[in-house]
């Protein structure tokens, strides 16, 4: 077997040229959306499968597209069925709405949008359409505002007509509060169990989901043997130090 070992002078060169490629990648685009009070952010979601990032991301209030492609088809691959499916949200008590937005991606045309889309509520007995809807567009890389009747409900859901890859050009939901919607109280997790040592500070990581802006943020003591020293309390990622071994719960 042969051997050639190459100049250093073009490994050299070659190097460059792959860092002068990485460097020339553009950015993730990070795209503003409205500031008014969203009842999906603390919305339960679910539905069809959504190929390029899970359900989650579509009521989490962030919007992140690049210019680099991606999830394209080889040109020989035979065309991918359409479909039609759903994105449900629900909420643990009514709330109220006449608005949604809804953003989407094609992809830099690596994938098709859907068809058309419909928007129905629940009314106690089943999902229904909403009335005297306007504005059901799907403009891509943008967002897209609708109105409609008032309506108050538990659940809301979106028929995407003849869709590829799941709900993947879906990219976010938004469902914007009205006058007459109930306050929802805010969801809140104060993280997975896990063992600490004694004496030594134990990072804290907490979520609070709210339609309204949290005022305050406060860490406590539940339950537990000994005395919890806790470092900015007022934050979801305070740190805590335990005064004795022994088993504890903590409340954010």
């Amino acid at each position: 077997m042969m051997t050639k070992r190459l100049p250093a002078l073009f490994i050299l060169a070659a190097g460059l040229t792959m860092q002068g490629l990485y460097a020339q990648q553009p950015a993730p685009e990070n795209h503003d959306l409205p500031k008014k009070p969203n009842l999906a952010t603390v919305a339960t979601v679910s539905g069809s499968a959504r190929f390029g990032g899970p359900l989650t991301g579509l009521n989490d209030n962030l919007v992140t597209t690049s210019n680099r492609g991606g999830m394209r088809q080889r040109a020989d691959a035979p065309a991918r069925p359409r479909t039609q499916l759903y994105i449900n949200y629900e909420w643990k008590q009514p709330v109220a709405t006449r608005e949604i937005a809804t953003f989407w991606w094609n992809f830099n045309n690596g994938i098709r949008l859907p068809e058309a889309y419909h928007l129905e509520y629940w009314d106690g007995n089943t999902f229904v359409p909403v009335k005297n809807v306007s504005g059901l567009t799907m403009n891509n890389k943008a967002l897209n505002t609708a109105t409609f009747d008032e309506v108050k409900t538990t659940k809301m859901r979106i028929l995407l007509d003849s869709a590829d890859f799941g709900a993947a050009t879906l990219q976010e939901w938004m469902v914007f509060k009205s006058d007459n919607s109930p306050s929802h109280p805010p969801l809140v997790d104060a993280g997975v169990d896990r063992d600490v040592m004694l004496g030594g500070k134990t990072y804290l990581a907490g979520t609070v989901k709210s339609v309204m802006p949290v005022k305050t943020i406060s860490w406590t003591k539940a339950s537990g043997p000994g005395n919890v020293d806790f470092a900015e309390n007022g934050t979801r990622n305070a740190t805590a130090i335990f005064s004795a071994p022994g088993s504890y719960e903590l409340k954010l």
